[in-house]
């Protein structure tokens, strides 16, 4: 199983598909097996996983070399197996929507299959300014771990008071006008 990016609508699509040989004509084929778009990586290889999980699983339970008593277990545990496969897809498709909220486009939706238009929810630039800033101290909190700002040359010393000066510029404008209330 690997991805392949699809344009569909004009915008650029990652879905996940495999190879397989066909029986009648003997000839390789791909099938289509989900929309992955926006899916991080980890999520791509759990879905792999399960996927795989339920065909060993199916495959056991069709296998006549077992018990009846093995593959009636071996099927139900595919079809838990299936279950779940479809609760993952679901909620990986709801974690990706706020990634997808950033640009207005036409979607189809994985469950239902009905067109909709999912708005762009419009962003204040306070809270973009304010979660940013908390990027930005909890960023320096980790590299301060990683090195102590002790230990830091004297070049990327240079390097951060020449970024900062501007945010330290608005910072003393900031609290000037806050001593003239």
């Amino acid at each position: 199983m690997f991805t392949r990016w699809k344009t569909v609508d004009g915008k650029k699509r990652r879905y996940l598909v495999e190879s397989y040989r066909d029986k009648s004509t003997g000839k390789i084929r791909q099938r289509h097996l989900a929309y992955v778009d926006l899916w991080p990586r980890k999520d791509i290889a759990k879905l792999v996983f399960l996927i795989q999980t339920h065909r060993k699983h199916m495959a056991d339970s069709e296998n006549t070399i077992h018990t009846k008593a093995f593959r009636r277990g071996a099927l139900d545990k595919a079809v838990k197996m299936e279950k779940k496969i479809k609760k993952f897809v679901r909620n990986a498709a709801l974690d990706v929507l706020p990634a997808r909220r950033r640009v207005d486009r036409r979607r189809i939706n994985q469950a239902t299959g009905v067109s909709h238009l999912q708005k762009r929810i419009p962003c204040d630039p306070w809270c973009q300014m304010v979660s940013r800033a908390a990027g930005f101290t909890a960023a320096m909190d980790k590299l301060e771990n990683e090195m102590p700002m002790e230990k830091w040359p004297a070049e990327m010393l240079d390097n951060f008071l020449e970024d900062m000066a501007a945010v330290q510029t608005k910072i003393d404008k900031a609290k000037k006008l806050r001593l003239e209330k």
